[in-house]
């Protein structure tokens, strides 16, 4: 119970940051400045890492299974990536767009989780492997979300440019090769996490002995990671980049989604351990 309380108040503190990070954006001031805004979301990532580990506590494993589990450790996952990396890309920008994401990710992980008293019933015994392919595999989902929202922002910037509306608050959105470049550097971190996620799902079935690799999940996350082994290879080697590589991502996102859903309603001997009928 305790955990649960605790996402409540991190939610509650990127809902703050949230607030801040609008006011900052819409204010006339130019650059951005963000460190109003992210003082509250480092206050609010600690309080949700205290979250994680009290749940995890009272559950006696990592919660990482259940969709409520996975919306809170994904959550965790994205700002802790944003926090590090933003200032780094020079894309602080992107606060606008985690913080509010990050909140209604744990709002809805605090909607869906089940009742104490069904907890124990409904929430599967978890091992090392299965903690390690969960957590690789939502890193690569945190890095993809906010990709995504970058490449948004990409096609809205060069919607503006075109019309040259590039005026006010819209001065303080990246350039567009510094949105494209700053995509590129998010997808180049979360592809191998993915691949890594994968190849630890197909290890922890044969150390199991038994159950099933190949699922509807584990075949969407296969071509999830195809798309954006695609986009690597389309700006690697094929020089590609902007329009034509973006809309890639978007139709990664696509999938991406339908893969975390089927992560939630298709049973799985990956995250069971056991065959499933």
């Amino acid at each position: 119970m305790t955990g649960l309380i605790l996402l409540g108040v991190a939610g509650a503190g990127y809902l703050a940051a949230s607030i801040r990070y609008q006011k900052t954006l819409y204010a006339d001031r130019e650059p951005l400045d963000e460190h109003r805004g992210r003082g509250l979301l480092w206050l609010a990532f600690a309080i949700h890492t205290a979250a994680l580990v009290a749940w995890g506590l009272e559950l006696g494993r990592c919660p990482d299974v259940l969709p409520p589990e996975t919306l809170a450790l994904m959550s965790w996952l994205m700002m802790g990536l944003y926090l590090t990396v933003s200032t780094m890309w020079k894309v602080q920008i992107l606060g606008a767009f985690a913080s509010p994401l990050a909140t209604l990710m744990l709002i809805a992980s605090l909607a869906t989780a089940p009742a104490s008293g069904q907890a124990a019933v409904q929430r599967p015994p978890s091992d090392l492997l299965l903690v390690m392919h969960i957590g690789a595999v939502l890193l690569g989902y945190a890095a993809f979300m906010l990709a995504t929202v970058m490449a948004g922002l990409y096609f809205f910037q060069a919607f503006l440019l075109k019309r040259k509306m590039v005026t006010g608050v819209f001065q303080k959105i990246p350039s567009l090769d510094r949105l494209d470049r700053a995509t590129y550097q998010l997808i180049a971190l979360g592809f191998p996490a993915m691949v890594v996620g994968i190849v630890l799902a197909f290890v922890r079935v044969e150390a199991l002995g038994h159950g099933r690799f190949w699922s509807p999940e584990t075949l969407l996350g296969m071509i999830t990671c195809a798309i954006y082994a695609i986009y690597i290879h389309a700006r690697m080697i094929g020089g590609w980049q902007g329009r034509k590589v973006n809309l890639l991502l978007l139709v990664g996102f696509v999938f991406l989604m339908a893969t975390y859903v089927g992560m939630g309603v298709l049973p799985s001997s990956v995250h069971q351990g056991k065959d499933v009928p």
